[in-house]
């Protein structure tokens, strides 16, 4: 059982693996939302294709939900700051 707690710690330290000074931590990236409108593209042809009305709902709700994600990232940019220096002794 004492493997779980090592996975554990592995997977809440993920993020600082692949730390890179190109944003925020919390920052989300365009690429990674852009394959996730892509995919539920795929997925919303494939509904149509079977005429699947659940996965035709889901995937419709989520691609109108990324492509506003895809908007807002596009419009609203955050201006870079800059890091606060520290105060002279």
């Amino acid at each position: 059982m004492h493997h779980f707690g090592i996975w554990n710690f592995k997977f809440w330290n993920f993020k600082n693996v692949f730390n890179r000074n190109d944003g925020p931590p919390g920052d989300l990236s365009l690429l990674m939302m852009s394959i996730v409108f892509i995919s539920t593209i795929v997925w919303l042809i494939y509904g149509f294709g079977l005429k699947l009305l659940p996965v035709i709902i889901a995937n419709s709700i989520i691609c109108v939900l990324s492509l506003l994600l895809i908007i807002f990232k596009l419009t609203f940019k955050k201006k870079p700051t800059f890091p606060q220096s520290e105060p002279i002794k």
